[in-house]
């Protein structure tokens, strides 16, 4: 990157380079609210199976989880970005 005449820095990557960014930031987020979620469901079988119920517990906590953290995850981008 280079410094713009207005003292900012000019971005000077080509446009794949900044789509690959931006696809990598996407897919970042998207696993960071799927896997808490994947990770509760097999918690909830394995604890299914010992006590022999259907509970979805832990799959409800690994969503709410992974959404708060992938919230905070874009927040924090955005201020460093800004």
């Amino acid at each position: 990157m280079t410094e713009s005449p207005d003292g900012g820095s000019a971005d000077d990557r080509t446009a794949m380079a900044k789509a690959v960014e931006w696809a990598t930031i996407a897919m970042t987020v998207a696993a960071e609210m799927v896997v808490p979620g994947l990770i509760g469901h097999w918690l909830d079988q394995r604890l299914g199976d010992l006590f022999e119920t259907r509970i979805v517990l832990f799959v409800l906590l690994g969503f709410a989880g992974g959404l708060v953290l992938a919230i905070w995850h874009l927040l924090k981008m955005l201020k460093s970005s800004g």
